[in-house]
This record gives structure tokens, sequence and C-alpha cells, in this order.
């Protein structure tokens, strides 16, 4: 498995600072343009709440050091990113191209679980 260039790593932190900041719209621009056309920043929004539901705070933060690289396919990589709050964890897996922007989001901890 290859390694996960500087420049995409540093824009799936950044959607991840985005969503946790509730700019849903700024974390909507980081989308490809195939997934933006399917995915509405009030769908980011509504994804990334009912992902944190059972967290007891707001105060959300993506855990950049936990970031992983788990796996890749002809189109890109698939990244893990947890989000953390108030002891609480959940994550969100991304799939990116190498350009950073993301192909395909799964939210939830479940990522390829079966």
């Amino acid at each position: 498995m290859t390694t996960l260039d500087d420049t995409a790593r540093l824009n799936i932190i950044r959607f991840g600072v985005m969503l946790a900041a509730r700019e849903f719209s700024a974390a909507h621009g980081l989308l490809a343009p195939q997934l933006a056309e399917q995915v509405s920043a009030g769908d980011l929004e509504q994804a990334f709440d009912e992902m944190i539901v059972h967290f007891d705070t707001e105060d959300v933060a993506p855990v950049a050091e936990a970031l992983q690289l788990v796996d890749e396919d002809a189109f890109g990589h698939w990244v893990y990113l947890p989000m953390e709050g108030d002891g609480e964890l959940e994550a969100i897996t991304l799939q990116v191209n190498p350009e950073g922007r993301i192909l395909d989001i799964e939210w939830g901890k479940d990522w390829k679980s079966g």
C-alpha cells in the first residue's frame, strides 16, 4: 500500500475540522464534483449530526494523528478519520483522489465490517 500524499492528508484533516466547526458549505467545497452533485451541504450536516448523536457535547474535533490509510483502489485511497468529543469516538472513512478531493464518504466506525 502506498502512503498518503501530504495534500490529500491536509484536505482530509481540513474536512474534519470544517465539519466539527459546523462549516458545512466549506466542507462541501472539498468534495469532488461528482460527489458534490449528489450530496449537499445540508446532507453533510444531517449525516454528521446523526453520526455524533450519542456524544454528550458538540465539542468535536478530528484526531489528525490517528488518521489511517486503510485501503486503496483504482479510484483513490480510503482513509479513516477518527472524530472525538468528550470521551466519545466516531469516525468518517473517506475515499480521496490523489489531489485530496473527496470521492465518497462512509459515516461511522463500522466501515467494511461484516
